[in-house]
């Protein structure tokens, strides 16, 4: 929209609509959003946006516990426009700055029950719609205001892990091809939507060895041990103890405990901290089921576990010989991941990682705009430790800037490019 038209979903849903006025409401309230997503664009009008309560008028996050605020119906107007952005839920381009601007208060609402929805969780898992939706709003309330780890940047991160539990299905919902969604149960699927929308709730905008180096009340919690992910991932379920909200217990026991192990293992796995184990742990998987293929050798069972049995410790770590023989003959390295539940774990971790760091694999306008976001976040921190006398890390000092370029150039080779090539193979 910013480029000057209306998306080509907004084009469609006019159409849909039937009639020029409905099409030329619907290039109105586009063009509304595009001039929202300007303002958006500058950082102080941003964070005046975020920092707005849902419907109460109070700090949201206050709101990081209890029952969430009441939400006001959304005009007829608004409703056209988001519902042409939600069509596009399933494109990496999807954009999450303009559904935020027809969505303020409730986007990750909006795109965490649009995603469970598109995988048909509540009808296949018998979620309740009211328990979900105001778990998720009690969720995105527990998100406060700084430039990055906000609400939006929630939302971006479940519609992102959203597209990666999509991958390899098709546009009826079932699964073929390649890609995650050809191999998750939907008790997993869930699991990821849910966690990426709890991955940073409650966040206050300084990171893990700031909270340590103050000693912080979570470094304190949690003994210096991922202090916010650790919170996060205890917010998600400390919000269930609401009648209102307890969304998992319409699951059976076996389902309650994969679904909790999952959001608990995943969340965590967003700790930066833990990014290269994690992926050298999944590298040297890789590698050994390459070197199995290579080798011909046949460790495979004929009965591959279930995806939420036995827990990952418990399971096989060799490749099924189908799966050897499939892999062998497209030349590819490929985990069995119906047996190797250790490795299945860890995919679906790094799957929500990607999704966290997934800024500069989008477009570079919308890269850009999240780079100004987390540096404007950053020098906050910097400004602080500099008042309390405690070092500053690099690319966190405003008295000593790094050129943009520069400064993301590093991340993506370092972090982003490695993990990407890494959930490739």
């Amino acid at each position: 929209a910013a480029g000057g038209g209306a998306p080509p979903a907004a084009a469609a849903a006019a159409a849909a609509a039937g009639g020029a006025s409905a099409r030329a409401a619907a290039e109105a309230v586009v063009a509304a959003a595009a001039a929202a997503r300007q303002v958006l664009d500058a950082l102080p009008a941003a964070r005046a946006v975020l920092s707005a309560s849902p419907a109460t008028g109070s700090d949201p996050s206050s709101k990081a516990a209890g029952s969430p605020g009441p939400t006001h119906a959304p005009s007829a107007s608004v409703t056209t426009a988001v519902t042409a952005l939600l069509s596009e839920l399933t494109a990496w381009s999807f954009d999450i700055f303009s559904l935020a601007a027809a969505r303020p208060h409730n986007v990750i609402e909006t795109v965490g029950w649009a995603a469970l929805q598109r995988h048909g969780l509540p009808a296949s898992l018998g979620l309740s719609e009211p328990a979900v939706r105001t778990w998720l709003r009690a969720v995105e309330e527990g998100y406060s205001d700084p430039p990055y780890h906000n609400r939006v940047h929630g939302a971006d991160v479940t519609q992102t892990t959203f597209w990666f539990t999509w991958s390899g299905t098709s546009a009826t919902g079932k699964a073929e091809g390649g890609g995650m969604g050809h191999w998750l149960s939907d008790e997993e699927k869930l699991a990821l939507v849910l966690g990426a929308a709890a991955h940073d709730t409650g966040h206050i905008g300084r990171n893990n060895p700031f909270l340590v180096a103050t000693m912080h009340p979570l470094a304190l919690r949690y003994n210096d041990r991922s202090p916010l992910e650790n919170m996060h991932a205890a917010r998600a379920f400390e919000l269930m103890r609401d009648a209102s909200m307890d969304w998992i217990s319409a699951l059976q026991p076996a389902q309650r405990t994969s679904v909790r192990r999952d959001m608990i293992s995943i969340i965590l796995a967003t700790d930066n901290a833990e990014h290269f184990n994690q992926v050298a742990a999944l590298g040297r998987k890789i590698e050994a089921a390459r070197a199995r293929i290579e080798l011909g050798e046949d460790h495979g069972s004929s009965a591959p576990a279930s995806p939420t049995g036995a827990p990952p410790e418990e399971a096989s770590a060799a490749a099924s010989p189908a799966v050897e023989a499939a892999a062998a003959a497209a030349g590819a390295a490929v985990l069995d991941l119906d047996t190797d539940l250790e490795a299945r774990l860890l995919v679906k971790g790094l799957a929500l990682h990607a999704a966290d760091v997934s800024n500069p694999a989008k477009r570079f306008g919308t890269a850009a705009a999240w780079a100004d976001r987390v540096r404007a976040e950053f020098y906050e921190q910097g400004d602080e430790e500099r008042s309390l006398g405690l070092p500053i890390a690099a690319g966190f000092d405003r008295e000593s800037e790094i050129p943009m370029g520069k400064f993301q150039l590093g991340f993506i080779r370092f972090i982003v490019q490695p993990l990407y090539r890494q959930i490739n193979d």
